[in-house]
């Protein structure tokens, strides 16, 4: 889409069609009336209102450290996604088509297989350990942090496949324990809210502040990567803007590849310092396991 739709077209060709369906869905489909899904002869009871949601919550270690975590991991996960496409583009001279095919179909079937892994392995544990939940997603992010550091380090786009596919894997153990929690520590009458709360924090500043950050640290690396070369009193960052052959035309063979290699090494570096924080919510996963028992409504077995 990308080779044939310019700019914003890509966006509204894609953007529409969930917009009439969306329409579809809210005038076709009925809401299911509350405690629908409950077994014959469950009382009925109301949802609480969002302030006294909200009061409860306040209260609730695991539920905030879950929310912390998964945003961390939103962070740099939509702001690795954004650009990891790019990264392949830039660091090893291939088209966008051979990246999507090649490398970013399998990283997301990856990603798949690693989120129901994780969710069976899970299941499994609870049995035994109660706080499997939280604790196999800790060690799970904290363990994909170096696959990723290596897989952006590489010079070799089958090496770097290889390593991110692992970190894929391990990555995606949170996804589901961070819904799986939301919902276990609340009780029936706010786990709608719950899960809403969390996901307006982890849309807000993962989406939000994730692309851009990691936008901006490349830059700022990139600019780094000029000031330390031969090319510092030739070339600005504003120069080296555009595609490969407008480059190419306008600065030459040397000043183009150059140019190249510099927004590869500044994405590069971007990644690789946004992609710490994987360890950072693994460990806040890890104090997770510690406050969830204690927090626990809806019990694993």
């Amino acid at each position: 889409m990308r080779r044939l739709f310019p700019g914003a077209k890509r966006f509204l060709l894609l953007g529409i069609p969930g917009i009439l369906i969306g329409i579809i869905v809210w005038f076709t489909i009925k809401e299911p009336p509350r405690g629908y899904s409950d077994p014959v002869g469950t009382p009925k009871v109301e949802a609480r209102r969002l302030g006294e949601t909200l009061r409860r919550l306040t209260s609730n270690k695991s539920y905030w450290l879950n929310v912390a975590a998964a945003t961390i991991v939103a962070f740099v996960g939509y702001g690795v996604s954004s650009f990891q496409a790019s990264f392949f583009v830039r660091a090893f001279d291939l088209s966008l088509a051979q990246v999507a095919m090649q490398f970013l179909v399998p990283l997301g079937l990856a990603a798949a297989g690693g989120t129901f892994l994780a969710g069976y392995i899970t299941e499994k544990l609870s049995k035994r350990y109660s706080t499997a939940v939280a604790w196999l997603p800790g060690f799970g992010l904290i363990l994909s942090m170096p696959f990723y550091w290596f897989g952006f380090s590489s010079s070799d786009a089958y090496t770097a496949f290889w390593f991110l596919f692992i970190g894929a894997i391990l990555h995606y153990s949170y996804l589901g324990a961070q819904y799986t929690i939301c919902q276990g520590v609340v009780g029936a009458r706010s786990r709608a809210t719950a899960i809403a709360i969390m996901l307006f924090v982890i849309n807000f500043i993962g989406y939000g502040a994730g692309p851009l950050t990691v936008g901006l640290l490349s830059d700022h690396y990139a600019s780094a990567f000029l000031a330390a070369s031969q090319y510092a009193n030739e070339l600005t960052i504003p120069m080296c803007k555009g595609d490969a052959a407008t480059m190419l035309q306008t600065l030459g063979t040397e000043k183009a590849a150059f140019c190249v290699q510099m927004s590869a090494e500044g994405l590069r570096q971007a990644i690789k310092m946004v992609g710490l924080l994987f360890a950072v919510a693994g460990l806040i996963y890890l104090v997770t396991a510690k406050t969830l028992d204690k927090d626990m409504v809806a019990k694993m077995n």
